[in-house]
């Protein structure tokens, strides 16, 4: 049996959907969404994580850039009693004494936490900083400094410095 169009209505309202089928898609939509939903808020805490260390990250390479570009040593300086971090220009090509803030302070996020793992020089117990010379190199006692970012659900990053080159890379853990 062929469908006859009826002549009332407009030839839009005659190619429409009906009201079962709109309430079909709209179903569909609403199981799809709660199935994404715990998805996404599970997957938030890792991108946000990823983040704040590629920001602190992006504080050391903003250092090695300025000390090669500037000729001047300049440092990336952790404040553990306020939870920040900031770059600092120094006096000198190497060892310098007097420095002034370059950028920053930045604030380290609500439920993220860093640890700087090497043997450096430090201003104060809750001050540790590592230092970048005018050669890109970074200053530290140990082959290989490296920087832990963690948050409040069981993962971490480590950014792993190289003394030699100043050159920073990125590993992802969990514990």
């Amino acid at each position: 049996m062929r469908h006859r169009p009826n002549p009332n209505r407009s030839p839009l309202a005659q190619a429409g959907f009906t009201l079962i089928e709109m309430m079909v898609v709209v179903a569909v939509l609403a199981i799809m969404t709660g199935i994404a939903i715990p998805n996404v808020l599970a997957w938030m805490p890792a991108v946000s994580l990823k983040n704040e260390t590629n920001a602190m990250l992006g504080a050391m390479q903003r250092a090695r850039s300025l000390a090669i570009n500037n000729g001047l040593e300049h440092r990336v300086l952790f404040d553990y009693a306020n939870q920040t971090y900031q770059v600092d220009k120094g006096d000198l090509m190497s060892g310098s004494t007097n420095w002034t803030t370059a950028w920053g302070p930045e604030k380290v996020g609500d439920n993220y936490f860093y640890a700087p793992w090497w043997q450096m020089e430090n201003e104060g117990a809750n001050r540790p900083f590592l230092r970048f010379t005018a050669n890109g190199s970074a200053v530290a006692s140990i082959d290989q400094p490296y920087l832990i970012t963690y948050n409040t659900h069981g993962l971490l990053y480590i950014a792993w410095i190289q003394r030699r080159t100043g050159h920073v890379t990125l590993e992802k853990r969990t514990y």
